[in-house]
């Protein structure tokens, strides 16, 4: 997909915070690789790294639901640019990754995956400096993994979190769903996926071309044969709807360093909702960004040089 960023190594860490690397049309010197890990339950998880020459620390990236690791080469290749050994996995479920597609069993076994994952990239580079940057279902999977193992991570910067959701109304049209509305349909949710687990959630088809303004992006997800162009399942959404409500529940587990970025457009995910939870968020150490007219995928946008930059500007300090 798309190429190169130049390499700021050494300059990165000695600039002030104002001089960051800034996105260009050089290639740098990656090497990129690819693997497999057992995940929880021994389910085969597929995974590709793209790493500098001399790493100064790991970032994991974390996709979103229905896509796959492949839709973040320009992102894998950008954090190596900043000298960072840049690694992405599959979720169960998605991409080359084994197991019931798009429909875990539980929400925490993506927690597990990543754990196993995490700890696999400490150990393959030698270094206990991670960092976590996760989209729309994997800033989800990400917010719950930092507040759960909040020792693993520097800092996690999170893109459209999945903290909310809209629902369609026959003539008021698109509504966030109020977060006691949430909690009422949850568990209802999860009561018919008992019966009917694989069962589509009408209305929760992702249409591509409110993804981002970018057409060659959205046409390539449109695409894609790796990526779902199904309706949400049953089960997800009753595990999703859980996950979501312990996180809102418990802004004060999030421990870590935390920047939450959003498009004011965004039609998949409310970004009222990520504010919200950003403000009862306790730490000192957190940030957020929300982007003026940019869709759901802020890292995909036409202007996107920008979203890239506000991320690095806030790591650069962190790392």
């Amino acid at each position: 997909m798309f190429k190169g960023m130049v390499l700021w190594v050494a300059i990165a860490a000695m600039l002030p915070l104002a001089a960051v690397p800034q996105i260009s049309g050089e290639e740098v010197q990656v090497e990129w690789g690819e693997g497999c890990f057992e995940g929880y339950g021994g389910v085969e998880i597929y995974y590709q790294y793209w790493r500098p020459d001399e790493p100064i620390a790991s970032m994991v990236l974390v996709h979103g639901f229905g896509e796959h690791s492949g839709r973040y080469d320009y992102m894998g290749r950008y954090f190596a640019g900043l000298g960072l050994a840049s690694y992405a996995l599959d979720h169960r479920g998605h991409g080359k990754s084994g197991g019931p597609r798009w429909n875990p069993g539980d929400f925490d076994y993506y927690i597990y995956d990543l754990k196993s994952f995490v700890e696999m990239v400490k150990e393959l580079e030698e270094d206990e400096r991670v960092f976590m940057l996760g989209h729309s279902l994997g800033g989800t999977i990400s917010l719950k993994y930092a507040m759960t193992h909040c020792g693993d991570l520097k800092a996690l910067v999170v893109s459209g979190p999945g903290l909310g959701t809209y629902f369609e109304l026959p003539v008021i049209g698109r509504i966030a769903l109020p977060m006691l509305m949430i909690r009422i349909m949850a568990p209802l949710l999860g009561l018919v996926a008992k019966f009917l687990p694989n069962m589509g959630m009408p209305g929760t088809q992702i249409d591509p071309q409110y993804l981002n303004h970018d057409p060659d992006n959205y046409n390539a997800y449109a695409d894609d044969p790796l990526v779902c162009h199904e309706p949400m399942k049953m089960r997800f959404s009753a595990e999703t709807s859980e996950a979501l409500l312990w996180i809102q529940d418990n802004p004060k587990k999030l421990r870590v360093p935390t920047l939450f970025l959003a498009g004011s457009e965004d039609i998949l995910v409310p970004p009222d909702c990520v504010r919200d939870f950003y403000e009862k968020v306790t730490i000192e150490d957190k940030g957020f960004i929300i982007y003026d007219g940019f869709y759901h995928e802020i890292f995909n946008e036409m202007g996107k040089e920008v979203v890239y930059r506000d991320a690095t500007e806030w790591l650069s300090p962190r790392l």
